[in-house]
């Protein structure tokens, strides 16, 4: 049995890591594209949809990922951003 439960500890963490990094990623992303847009688009009517748009997604990712991912596994965090690091 300590054997499955290594196995399973290990497909658990690549898991929520993994999640993880596709949160992080996503708001990051996002944050880039917003300037980017800014810079490049001139029609600021335009532009403010797709920003106000952008940061909703943003926000519902960071939300996401406090309550469900830094809060319950902050173990994870911590392993990911130290091999980040």
């Amino acid at each position: 049995m300590p054997i499955l439960g290594k196995i399973f500890k290990k497909a658990f963490f690549s898991r929520i890591a993994g999640v993880y990094d596709i949160l992080v990623n996503f708001i990051e992303s996002h944050k880039k594209a917003q300037k980017l847009l800014r810079s490049v688009i001139n029609d600021n009517d335009f532009v403010h949809h797709i920003i106000l748009e952008g940061s909703e997604m943003v926000k519902g990712a960071e939300i996401y990922n406090k309550q469900n991912i830094e809060e319950v596994f902050p173990e994870v965090c911590q392993a990911i951003q130290s091999r980040t690091v």
